[in-house]
C-alpha cells in the first residue's frame, strides 16, 4: 500500500507574463498559490481560482490549475486533484506542440508525474506507472536531474507496492545517487528504503535507514514527510513488540500529518494493529474504523481490504459472527477487485512503449512451486514450449509459401526474419537438454535451465512487438541466451557484457539484432575449438551513434566458413547477411574480421555502428 512517501510534485519555475494591467496581481497570486505549507488551504484555492478566471496567457492558467490540484490533493480530494492536473496537462500539451521548449516540456512532465501520484494513491498502478515512465523520459531528455530523481523514487514505490523489492531498491539507488550529486536531502528516500527492507523482514537494516532519515528530518519542510517516517518507525517498533515506542511514534505521526487524511489512514491502521495485539478491542475498533472511513472516501482499496480483514478477526474474537462475516465478505470482494486490477496492471506494463520500462510483473512460478509438483510444472511448461515451437515453425513455413517480396518493406521483413531466429532446432535442442538433466537426476540444473529458457522465450515475444528496444532489454535477453548456451555446452565458454558511461541503458537499438550474431560466435567459433573460449559484447557511442563490438576467441571467421560449407548447419550463415543488410538499410555499418597476432588467429570481431 502506497502512502505519502511519493515525492510531491510542485512547480517552482520562474515565469514571464505578457504585459497587461493586472500582471503584478497575477504573479502575486501565483506565488501565493504554491505556498502549500504557509497559507490556509482555502486561501490557496482562492489564489489559484482567481488566476484561472482572470489570466489571459496559457502558461499562468496552466500553473494555476496545477497549484489547485496540489491543494486538493493535500486536502484528500483526489478526484478534484486529478481533474485540475488534467486541465493543466491539456494546456501544457498545446504549448509544447506550438513551442517545444524545455520549460514547457518540464511543465508537461510535471503534470504526468502529479497525475501518476494520484493514480497511485487510488491504487490504479497501471495508469500511475504509465505516467511515471512518460514523465521520466521527458525529464531525462531535458536534463532535469532533480525531477528525474523524484520520479525514480516514485517508480521504486510502485515496485515496492507490488512486492518487487529488489527492483525497488535499484530505483531507490538511482534516486539516491542523483540526490547526492545535487546535494539534496535523502531523508524521504531513507524512509522509503527502510520500509523496503522492513517488507523483506530485514529489520536491522530497515532501522539503520530510519535512523538516517531521522538525522535529516529537520531539513524537511513538508510535515507529511515527517509523518511518513514516524508511521514507519511506529510500525517497526510494533513488529519488535515495543508497544511503548510504537505508540509514541504513531502519535507523533498524527501531529505531523495534521489534516492530511491520506497520510493518517496508515497511522490509524497501525494503531488498530497495536491495540488489537494488546487485546484492547474497543480502541482497536475505533482506530480501524477511522482507517476504514478514510480508505472508502479516498478509494484506497488495499487499505480498505486489510482493515476489513482485521475487523473480521476482532468481531470473531468478540463472538459477533454476523459483523465478522460482513467484514470477511467485504475483504473477499475487495481482494478480488485488487487481484483483477493487478492483472490489468501487468497487461498495461507489457504494452508500455517506453525505453525506460525495466521489469515486468510476471511471477516466476517455479520459485513458488513445492518440490512435490515439480514434474507436473515441468510437463506443463514443456507442452507450452512445444506449442510455441510449432507456431514458430508454422509461421516460417507460411512466410516461405507466400513468397513475401523483400523490396516492399525490407526493414520490417528483416525484423520478422530475425524474430524467427528462435527456430525449432534451437527450441528442441533446449528441450533435449532439459530432458537430459532430468534423466541424470540433475533437477536443480534442469530448473535453472528451464528458468533461463522460459525467460528468453518471454523476452523474445515481448521484444518482437517493438522495432526498437533499450540496451538494458537487449542485454537482459542476451544474458538469458548466453546462460542457456553455457549450460548446454557444459561451460565451454565464459562471457561478459560491458558498456561505457556514454552508452546509457535507455538508449535504443533495433530489436532482435544481436542474438543471431552471438549464436554464430558460439556455434561456429567457440564450440569447434578444443579449449575454453570467451565472448565479449561491448556497447559504446561514437558520433551520436551506438557502437557495438562482439568478439570471440573461436577458430576464426574464415576457417569457420570452410567448415560450414559441407555442414548441415550452413543455412545459419543467412543470419549474418540478414543482420548486415538490415543495419545498412537503417543507415548503419557492419564489419566482420579476424583477430590475429603474429599471423596466429585469435578469434573473430564484429563491429556495428548504428
Amino acid at each position: 500500500m502506497k502512502k505519502r512517501y511519493l515525492l510531491f510534485f510542485g512547480l517552482f519555475f520562474s515565469i514571464t507574463l505578457a504585459q497587461k494591467p493586472d500582471t503584478a496581481t497575477i504573479e502575486n497570486n501565483l506565488a501565493k498559490a504554491q505556498q502549500y505549507f504557509d497559507h490556509p488551504k482555502d486561501s490557496l484555492l482562492w489564489y489559484a481560482t482567481t488566476v484561472i478566471k482572470n489570466a489571459k496567457d496559457s502558461l499562468s492558467i496552466g500553473l494555476a490549475y496545477h497549484y489547485a490540484g496540489n491543494t486538493y490533493k493535500l486536502n484528500g480530494n483526489l478526484n478534484k486533484a486529478l481533474e485540475n492536473y488534467t486541465q493543466a496537462y491539456t494546456i501544457f500539451k498545446k504549448l509544447v506542440n506550438k513551442n517545444p521548449t524545455h520549460e514547457f516540456k518540464n511543465h508537461l512532465a510535471n503534470e504526468m508525474a502529479a497525475m501518476a501520484i494520484v493514480y497511485s494513491q487510488q491504487s490504479d498502478y497501471a495508469k500511475a506507472l504509465t505516467n511515471h515512465f512518460k514523465a521520466l523520459k521527458i525529464f531525462i531528455a531535458t536534463k532535469n536531474q532533480e525531477k528525474t530523481a523524484a520520479v525514480y523514487n516514485n517508480i521504486a514505490i510502485e515496485y515496492q507496492s507490488l512486492n518487487k523489492f529488489t527492483t525497488a531498491n535499484e530505483y531507490f539507488l538511482k534516486a539516491s545517487k542523483l540526490n547526492d550529486k545535487l546535494l539534496i536531502s535523502n531523508g524521504l528516500l531513507y524512509t522509503n528504503i527502510g520500509k523496503n527492507h522492513l517488507k523483506l523482514n530485514q529489520k536491522s537494516t530497515a532501522k539503520t535507514y530510519f535512523d538516517k532519515a531521522l538525522e535529516n528530518i529537520n531539513q524537511e519542510k513538508n510535515p507529511s514527510i515527517k509523518g511518513e517516517l514516524f508511521n514507519n518507525l511506529g510500525y517497526y517498533y510494533f513488529l519488535e513488540n515495543d508497544f511503548l515506542n510504537a505508540e509514541k511514534y504513531l502519535n507523533q505521526a498524527i501531529v505531523a500529518f495534521g489534516n492530511d487524511t491520506f497520510g493518517l489512514s496508515d497511522t490509524y491502521y497501525y494503531l488498530g494493529l497495536l491495540h488489537q495485539s494488546k487485546k484492547e478491542y474497543s480502541k482497536a475498533l475505533t482506530e480501524f474504523g477511522k482507517a476504514l472511513q478514510i480508505s472508502k472516501e479516498l478509494s484506497i482499496k488495499e487499505l480498505e481490504a486489510k482493515t476489513a480483514f482485521e475487523l473480521s478477526k476482532i468481531y470473531e474474537q468478540k463472538g459477533n459472527y454476523k459483523e465478522a462475516l460482513k467484514h470477511q465478505q467485504n475483504f473477499a470482494t475487495l481482494n478480488q477487485q485488487i487481484t483483477a486490477q493487478n492483472n490489468d496492471k501487468t497487461l498495461a506494463l507489457a504494452e508500455l512503449n517506453t525505453s525506460f520500462e525495466k521489469h515486468k510483473f510476471e511471477t516466476e512460478k517455479y520459485k513458488q512451486k513445492q518440490q512435490r509438483n515439480f514434474y507436473l510444472y515441468l510437463l506443463s511448461t514443456l507442452l507450452l514450449v512445444g506449442i510455441i515451437g510449432f507456431m514458430f515453425y508454422r509461421n516460417r513455413q507460411t512466410l516461405i509459401q507466400k513468397n513475401i517480396v523483400l523490396e516492399k518493406d525490407k526493414a520490417e521483413f528483416h525484423h520478422q526474419a530475425l524474430y524467427l531466429q528462435m527456430n525449432p532446432h534451437f527450441i528442441f535442442n533446449c528441450l533435449g537438454s532439459i530432458s537430459s538433466f532430468i534423466l541424470q537426476n540433475e533437477n536443480e540444473t534442469a530448473i535453472t535451465y528451464l528458468n533461463h529458457f522460459a525467460r528468453l522465450m518471454r523476452l523474445t515475444l515481448e521484444n518482437s512487438k517493438d522495432k526498437y528496444i533499450t540496451l538494458e532489454k537487449e542485454t537482459e535477453s542476451l544474458t538469458q541466451y548466453l546462460e542457456l548456451e553455457k549450460l548446454r555446452f557444459d561451460h565451454a565458454f565464459d562471457y561478459k557484457i560491458t558498456q561505457t558511461e556514454s552508452a546509457e541503458e535507455d538508449m535504443t537499438i533495433p530489436s532482435m539484432l544481436l542474438q543471431p550474431l552471438v549464436e554464430n560466435a558460439i556455434i561456429h567459433g567457440i564450440v569447434p575449438r578444443n579449449s575454453k573460449g570467451n565472448i565479449h559484447i561491448h556497447f559504446d557511442t561514437q558520433n551520436n551513434q551506438i557502437a557495438i563490438k562482439i568478439t570471440d576467441t573461436g577458430i576464426g571467421y574464415n576457417f569457420s566458413k570452410k567448415l560450414k560449407e559441407n555442414s548441415v548447419l550452413s543455412h545459419k550463415s543467412m543470419a549474418l547477411e540478414i543482420v548486415k543488410n538490415r543495419i545498412e538499410m537503417l543507415g548503419g555499418t557492419f564489419s566482420i574480421s579476424e583477430i590475429t597476432e603474429n599471423n596466429i588467429i585469435l578469434g573473430t570481431e564484429i563491429k556495428i555502428l548504428i
